[in-house]
């Protein structure tokens, strides 16, 4: 299961194995990587713009949940 967590400008992250716990959780983040990574000379070539593709990949423990103020609570990662 993979999480489309936020926009971040031009950037997007993702969240894997959450909200549901997956075992291969890095092989499928490595996956979606490579295969984002593949396609970037066709959607460059089919919008005639020098599309570029970067990718950062971190594993490990984070903390998840509504953080923010009593009026604003947004879900996010830490």
């Amino acid at each position: 299961m993979t999480a489309l967590y936020k926009y971040i400008g031009d950037a997007v992250m993702a969240l894997f194995n959450i909200p549901i716990q997956c075992s291969d959780h890095s092989a499928n983040a490595l996956a979606v990587t490579n295969d984002l990574t593949k396609i970037m000379p066709e959607l460059s070539e089919k919008h005639g713009l020098e599309l570029k593709f970067s990718a950062g990949l971190a594993f490990g423990a984070v903390r998840v949940g509504k953080l923010g103020s009593n009026d604003i609570k947004d879900f996010t990662a830490i």
